[in-house]
């Protein structure tokens, strides 16, 4: 059974959720225009535009690796 579960566009910093199986997001991206796969943005923007993500409109600029390193620490 496909379970989606919630990623970030690692560099965009949007909140997705996939509404296919990988293997069908695969084979979408692979069937597209090579000037539409030389752009993550494009990639993205099919792919929500064709149904298979949908975003969620929460942005978040840093990525999970460096989160915690860029939040200042409050200080007490």
């Amino acid at each position: 059974m496909f379970v989606a579960r919630y990623h970030f566009l690692k560099f965009g910093g949007v909140k997705f959720k996939p509404l296919k199986k990988p293997k069908e997001i695969t084979r979408f991206v692979r069937s597209l225009p090579e000037y539409k796969r030389d752009s993550f943005y494009e990639v993205s923007k099919e792919l929500v535009d064709h149904g298979y993500l949908k975003t969620l409109g929460q942005h978040k600029t840093l990525d999970n690796e460096t989160y915690e390193i860029q939040i200042p620490k409050e200080i007490n």
